[in-house]
């Protein structure tokens, strides 16, 4: 990035924290004691106004008939938990150490999928990542939770499930060393199951069925992958979003998400971001402040929240 983006970049990220950070004054979202459908998200000490964002927004246009269940990263104080408490009564806040892993990799986000894996057992989880704003209808993911059925935030490229073989063609002709490329190519000679299609898809907003994904098979892939890939390789950043990929590309009812109707921003740069069409974006971090349409929306989400 060059000197003048970074700092372009820097002065965006300052204007969002101020507009973000009024969040604060809109009103609290009762949340019921019991529901059939779990938000989940990971949350940090400074994302509270992301994270208030991205779950009241979500409620907004799903439905606050949700649990919320929030994985306390560790760096939460006391401050950032009476904050959750007011603005989410009856929120369910979980710290990171009481989830056990077994075999399976720490530290990145695999508490996370670890958490989501078990409690999708008997209810249906969404996962909605702080860096996300819901902006207008999301009917497909209501029609997706009403069908017990997975999804997942992609890209125009990868629409649709694609075969394991042509996923670890391309996966090998880029020499990419990222953890998924590498994962990728052995897709097709999976010994854990079998898997024939892949959809490939960014964990940050996904849905996972209640009781159809299998802790036995995370367990399973998790060993076999860090057994192709070593040991540090596997427990480098992307392993668990790799990872969620595959458990909901085992599903046979799985699909991506239409874009640009939801979408990771400025991957790839849709040019109409601001005439209403899309309904979710997630901001990833690469790209989150490069332009001034996190601040905006976050304004307008505020106004709506109020």
């Amino acid at each position: 990035m060059k000197i003048f983006e970074r700092l372009q970049s820097r002065l965006n990220k300052k204007r969002f924290a101020a507009v973000a950070q009024r969040v604060r004054n809109t009103p609290p979202i009762a949340l019921p004691k019991d529901a059939d459908v779990v938000v989940v998200s990971q949350v940090y000490h400074n994302a509270m106004d992301m994270t208030l964002l991205a779950i009241k927004s979500f409620i907004k246009y799903f439905s606050n008939e949700t649990l919320v269940e929030l994985i306390d990263d560790g760096s939460l104080n006391a401050e950032d938990y009476e904050l959750l408490n007011w603005h989410l009564p009856g929120v369910k806040i979980i710290h990171i150490n009481s989830i056990e892993l077994g075999e399976l990799p720490s530290g990145g986000t695999w508490e996370r999928l670890t958490y989501i894996m078990k409690r999708s057992q008997d209810k249906y989880v969404i996962q909605v990542d702080t860096d996300t704003i819901t902006c207008g209808p999301i009917d497909d993911v209501y029609s997706a939770v009403k069908a017990n059925q997975a999804f997942s935030i992609g890209n125009p490229r990868w629409s649709n499930k694609v075969p394991t073989e042509y996923t670890a063609a391309y996966a090998t002709s880029f020499g990419n060393e990222h953890v998924q490329f590498l994962g990728e190519r052995h897709l097709h000679t999976l010994k854990s199951f079998e898997l024939p299609y892949y959809l490939r898809v960014c964990s940050a907003f996904t849905g996972f069925p209640k009781g159809q994904v299998v802790m036995q098979d995370l367990v399973a892939f998790s060993n076999e992958m860090q057994s192709l890939l070593g040991d540090k390789k596997w427990n480098e950043w992307g392993s668990e979003q790799f990872s969620s990929n595959v458990m909901i590309s085992k599903l046979t009812n799985s699909f991506a998400l239409p874009w640009p109707k939801y979408q990771n921003f400025m991957q790839p740069v849709y040019s109409g971001q601001h005439k209403g069409i899309v309904s979710v974006f997630h901001f990833i971090g690469s790209h989150r402040f490069y332009a001034r349409t996190y601040e905006k929306l976050a304004a307008q989400t505020v106004e709506k929240l109020m």
